[in-house]
């Protein structure tokens, strides 16, 4: 069970996936780690709900997993509704980056 500090997969093998978020990343004790909200709620771990694990080796396969969409993108269509100008080329944009 995890109870603080960085994480690393010391033996065994890891069971199951779920969704997480990182939220940042930063250095502990010389050693590069993730931030990383976890989904179970504020009641899990040592700090609320968050944990750390090691970054830059793909530890449980964690970097090479990781996956990212636009938030961003909800924005710009309020915004062009707003101006009333048409999300047509934004859509093609995304389309093209999709591919």
């Amino acid at each position: 069970s995890y109870s603080g500090g960085v994480y690393r997969h010391q033996s065994g093998y890891y069971e199951g996936l779920h969704s997480v978020k990182v939220i940042g990343y930063g250095v502990e004790n010389g050693v590069d780690y993730w931030l990383v909200q976890n989904s179970w709620g504020s009641g899990w771990g040592p700090y609320g709900g968050f944990f750390k694990i090691i970054r830059g080796i793909d530890d449980c396969e964690f970097e090479s997993l990781m996956y990212t969409g636009f938030p961003f993108f909800d924005i710009i269509i309020k915004a062009l509704d707003a101006r009333q100008q048409s999300i047509k080329p934004i859509i093609k944009f995304f389309e093209v980056v999709a591919v």
